[in-house]
């Protein structure tokens, strides 16, 4: 039975003191940072490109509605 907690945790690491395990977590944990990485590196400027065409096109929209209303009451206030 386990009498301190540093017991638990060595047994716990145990696995990784084969050669051959600890290669194997190193490359998982290296492929799973590079898979990451990589979707980081793609994704943040193709949203950041997105939101801009998104927030342009709503402003671009909002204006030429400002713009209608205004000819609107130009236009009633001529005749």
């Amino acid at each position: 039975m386990l009498n301190h907690p540093q017991e638990a945790c060595v047994n716990y690491f145990q696995p990784l003191k084969s050669r051959l395990s600890r290669r194997f977590f190193i490359a998982i944990l290296g492929l799973t940072l590079i898979t990451f990485f990589i979707t980081y590196v793609y994704s943040v400027p193709l949203i950041k490109q997105k939101v801009f065409e998104i927030e342009r096109n709503s402003s671009r929209l909002a204006l030429n509605n400002v713009f209608e209303i205004a000819n609107r009451m130009y236009t009633s206030v001529e005749e």
